[in-house]
């Protein structure tokens, strides 16, 4: 008996609509490969997020520091870097502070820096997406003198 080409076309077709379905009768927050009920997007966000940074400051002038001057070029490394930091406590929170100026007393391109500060900032998450940069509220959580002249 020879099954026909739109047989395994249906066959194969509802195969995968089953397979896509499967993750909706799961219970909620279980995810597994290859299936999934995709978590990340169908879980509801709050709309204010708490990010970790490190800021240059000197006289008025306020800027985020590169991440190669907290772990590499990697951006998600240096954030992962920040928030492990703090969440280990004042000592790491303080020995990254001092480490980030470090880098910065190194640089000419930021003489105008004068201390560097380990920062926790709370943002309304569509606002800051949409280029707003200014906390809703924020906590320093070290900061650090830059000390130039001394290069190692």
């Amino acid at each position: 008996m020879r099954i026909s080409g739109a047989v395994w076309a249906y066959a194969v077709s509802a195969a995968v609509l089953f397979a896509v379905a499967v993750p909706v009768t799961w219970e909620r927050g279980r995810d597994s490969f290859p299936q999934s009920p995709y978590p990340m997007f169908s879980r509801k966000r709050e709309p204010v997020i708490t990010l970790h940074y490190v800021v240059g400051l000197g006289g008025d002038q306020r800027a985020s520091m590169p991440p190669e001057f907290i772990a590499n070029e990697e951006p998600i490394l240096a954030k992962v870097t920040v928030r492990r930091a703090v969440r280990a406590g004042r000592k790491r929170t303080r020995a990254l502070c001092a480490a980030v100026a470090a880098r910065v007393a190194q640089r000419d391109d930021y003489a105008w820096v004068e201390h560097v500060a380990v920062m926790t900032g709370r943002f309304d998450a569509i606002a800051y997406l949409g280029g707003e940069q200014m906390p809703l509220s924020e906590r320093r959580r070290a900061r650090c003198r830059v000390v130039r002249g001394q290069r190692t």
